[in-house]
């Protein structure tokens, strides 16, 4: 698994490396960057899974809800990848925000994170799998990667 992390602020890169024992590694590459013009401009190669998580000082960053980011996020997701966009809670019933993720991703699913936020789980592809099939594609990667990510499991 490689993972590029993208974050606007060198500071809190700084802050999550000496509290929060940030990982570092030759499948980790950690850039200082706006994440809105980052997608835009396109990535080296279009990627799996791409994880959104884009707030500032005000709240969520409201370019996460704009048809352009959408856009551009699926124009960097490979024809089986998929988008994980974090947003709040109050998005949940956002028509236009659904309409725009139906326009580029096939197979649309949300999750209520029990603290405030809305998570819009959305694949290239419809996943007819059943569900514990996603429970033990997830418990594989987990043994692979050291990752710990089955409460997240849709």
């Amino acid at each position: 698994m490689h993972i590029t992390a993208v974050e606007l602020r060198q500071e809190v890169m700084d802050a999550a490396e000496m509290y929060f024992k940030l990982p570092r590694g030759k499948r980790i590459n950690l850039e200082v960057a706006n994440a809105i013009d980052y997608i835009a401009d396109g990535l080296p190669k279009k990627v799996d899974v791409l994880m959104t998580d884009l707030y500032n000082t005000e709240g969520m960053d409201c370019a996460v809800l704009q048809t352009s980011f959408i856009e551009n996020c699926a124009k960097n997701i490979k024809e089986d990848g998929w988008l994980a966009l974090n947003c709040w809670i109050d998005q949940k019933n956002n028509h236009e925000l659904t309409a725009i993720i139906k326009q580029h991703f096939n197979d649309v699913r949300a999750l209520d994170t029990g603290s405030g936020n809305w998570v819009i789980i959305a694949g290239k592809r419809v996943d007819n799998s059943n569900a514990k099939e996603p429970q033990s594609r997830c418990t594989k990667a987990q043994r692979q990667n050291g990752l710990s990510i089955n409460q997240m499991v849709v």
